[in-house]
């Protein structure tokens, strides 16, 4: 595994249970908690995306905005989870509404 994912089952309950959460819209819950690694973990269960595509897509466009927003999230413990909102949204609008959805977020980082 990279070093920047989370990886450990432990460190994932942690954020679930001890840490930030903000959820955007019933598309995506993101947990955060200040780490000096700044690793992240994303997840898509298929109850949300039945196709496999769908969720690895999901995954890989939600790395791919955590790298553009580096400079809010590089000390934070990140965790993003899809909500089932997500499965309402047309395949070719995902993205932009993911994008959204983290803007929301980073938004959010900034106000605290």
């Amino acid at each position: 595994m990279p070093k920047n994912t989370l990886s450990q089952q432990k460190d994932i309950k942690v954020l679930l249970t001890g840490s930030n959460r903000y959820s955007h819209e019933n598309i995506a819950t993101f947990y955060w908690k200040k780490n000096s690694e700044g690793r992240i973990a994303v997840a898509c269960p298929k109850r949300i995306l039945k196709l496999a595509v769908d969720r690895n897509a999901f995954k890989r466009r939600s790395r791919a905005l955590a790298q553009k927003g580096k400079s809010h999230t590089s000390q934070l413990d990140l965790f993003v989870l899809a909500q089932p909102g997500l499965s309402r949204v047309a395949k070719e609008n995902r993205g932009l509404v993911l994008k959204r959805a983290w803007t929301s977020f980073l938004n959010q980082l900034n106000s605290v």
